[in-house]
């Protein structure tokens, strides 16, 4: 305790005082060094102990400044903290953009599509990222799928005439889910 998301002046921000050393850094950032020496927030159970007093103190402090404003301090004080990021910041940060975890694909009605990728890789950076395909349009492998089952031909078109397969109308579920629904999935094939 503190360990938890605050408002600032422009967004949010989450500080994590994992370690009594952190908390005392943050006492100083905060230009609050008495709230490190103040019994009630002495210890981990101390500060959890007065957390409906301390909460909203710090809350109070942290909507004085911007989010930058406040991590500059925290990241040179090496407190354990970070944005929280809406969206459109999270799929433009410097680290999504040098994982490259967007991957653009192409879609026949929709043009290029964004989507996001896999945060879990194995292996040396580099090469950790699967190559990328398109994700299928409704029904595009299912006579791949079925005959890799063992389906033949007559059995496939016994299912489709029965409706087994549903009636394709249109790329994926149709213009109502629009390109936020195309999907690119990561593969070992290329």
């Amino acid at each position: 305790m503190p360990f938890q998301a605050f408002e600032a002046a422009d967004g949010w921000l989450v500080v994590g005082c994992a370690k009594e050393k952190f908390w005392r850094r943050l006492t100083g950032v905060l230009g609050r060094p008495e709230l490190a020496d103040d019994p009630r927030f002495a210890t981990f159970a101390d500060r959890d102990r007065h957390r409906d007093v301390l909460v909203p103190l710090l809350a109070d402090v942290f909507r004085g400044r911007t989010v930058a404003d406040w991590l500059a301090p925290m990241y040179a004080a090496a407190i354990p903290c970070a944005p929280i990021n809406d969206v459109a910041a999270a799929l433009s940060d410097p680290h999504t953009l040098a994982r490259e975890l967007v991957a653009h694909t192409e879609h026949r009605r929709y043009g290029s599509v964004r989507s996001p990728r896999s945060p879990v890789r194995v292996g040396p950076p580099g090469a950790d990222a699967p190559p990328l395909r398109r994700a299928p349009e409704l029904g595009e492998h299912t006579e791949v799928v079925l005959r890799g089952l063992g389906y033949d031909d007559a059995r496939i078109a016994g299912l489709r005439a029965a409706g087994a397969f549903g009636a394709v109308v249109g790329p994926a579920f149709g213009p109502a889910f629009g390109p936020a629904f195309g999907l690119a999935l990561e593969t070992e094939e290329a």
